[in-house]
C-alpha cells in the first residue's frame, strides 16, 4: 500500500538513491550543468542543506517501507515592492519516480499531496519547472493541471 508522509533522516540513503536516476537523467542531457550523480554527495546534501532547511520539506510514498517516489518542496516568499504585490507559494524543486514504479499514480500522489500541504498553510499556488529536453514530465505536469506562466530564455556568448 502507498502512503504519503514527510521523510526524516532516516531516509537519506533511500532518497539518494531514488533521485539519483534523476539526476543522472539531467546529467546525461544536459552534462554541461548537471554533475553525474555522486549518492555520497546527494546524500549529504539531503541531510543538511534540504531536510536541515525549515522552508523544506520532502515528501516520500513509502510503499511497505521501500521509498518510491519523493517530492522536494520549498516554502517561497517575496515582499511587496514597487512593481509586484507580496506573495507566497510552495515550489516543487525536485520530484521523482522509481522507474520500476512509475505510471502508477504515484507522482500525481506527491503532487495531491503538495497542494494539500500548501493549503493547509494558507498557500493558494504550487509552482515547479522543468527543463526544455524532458517532455515526459511536461505531458506529466499538464495532465495534472500545471500551466505555463513564465518562460526563461537563455543565450550562450562565445
Amino acid at each position: 500500500m502507498a502512503v504519503v508522509r514527510f521523510a526524516t533522516l532516516d531516509d537519506v540513503s533511500s532518497l539518494a538513491h531514488l533521485t539519483s536516476t534523476v539526476q543522472q537523467l539531467h546529467a546525461t542531457a544536459l552534462p554541461h550543468i548537471f554533475k553525474a550523480p555522486d549518492l555520497g554527495a546527494i546524500a549529504a546534501d539531503f541531510r543538511v542543506r534540504i531536510l536541515g532547511n525549515p522552508q523544506s520539506r520532502v515528501l516520500v510514498v513509502d510503499m511497505d517501507g521501500e521509498l518510491a517516489a519523493c517530492a522536494v518542496v520549498q516554502f517561497m516568499e517575496r515582499p511587496e515592492n514597487t512593481f509586484t504585490y507580496a506573495l507566497r507559494w510552495l515550489h516543487i524543486d525536485q520530484i521523482g519516480v522509481k522507474p520500476s514504479h512509475q505510471r502508477r499514480g504515484l507522482g500525481h500522489m506527491l503532487l495531491e499531496s503538495a497542494a494539500a500541504l500548501a493549503r493547509s498553510e494558507g498557500i493558494t499556488r504550487v509552482t515547479l519547472d522543468t527543463w526544455a529536453f524532458n517532455r515526459q514530465a511536461q505531458a506529466f505536469f499538464k495532465k495534472n493541471d500545471f500551466e505555463i506562466f513564465n518562460y526563461r530564455l537563455e543565450k550562450f556568448l562565445a
